[in-house]
């Protein structure tokens, strides 16, 4: 997550840029925010597939790999990944800062898997704060509770990953 002195900062930047030239295609232009019909939930994910922030790793976890030297350690499940929402996982991992959690990938595969993942993070949370449509980008963003999803879609694959994060 982006602290919002840096959020404001960049904003004042972009503002100059644009008074000082001429505009040009890119995908940051291309950034819509939510379609205004319903609100974002008012409460954020308090973990990531029935871990809790904050939590240290359970016993149904396996570390994948050697811990790394900024304290962060990623963790698997040892078993076949949950079901997410009802849509099939490929394959999970969950990120611990020191022994606590703070982030989580969710791993898709396929085109109605991808539209699926879509329609239940909606039906959740309600519309994206922000998205790029043309890259299948999609942001939902509580920044009083510091959390924040994102959808990324890859069409060569085709393939999707879920982020869930939460920064202090």
């Amino acid at each position: 997550m982006v602290p919002a002195n840096v959020l404001a900062g960049l904003a004042v930047c972009a503002g100059l840029f644009a008074l000082a030239a001429p505009p040009i295609a890119s995908a940051a232009a291309n950034i819509a925010p939510a379609p205004t019909t319903a609100p974002i939930a008012p409460t954020a994910p308090d973990g990531v597939m029935g871990w809790s922030w904050g939590s240290p790793p359970t016993q149904d976890l396996k570390r994948a790999g050697k811990p790394r030297s900024n304290g962060v350690t990623v963790y698997v499940p040892a078993t076949a990944p949950p079901v997410f929402r009802g849509v099939p996982l490929r394959h999970m991992d969950l990120a611990y800062d020191h022994g606590r959690l703070f982030s989580g990938n969710l791993y898709f595969e396929g085109l109605p898997t991808r539209e699926a993942v879509k329609e239940a993070l909606i039906a959740a949370y309600g519309p994206p704060t922000e998205f790029v449509d043309s890259r299948g980008w999609r942001h939902w963003i509580w920044p009083d509770q510091k959390v924040d999803i994102q959808i990324y879609c890859d069409d060569a694959k085709p393939a999707t990953v879920v982020n869930i994060s939460r920064g202090d």
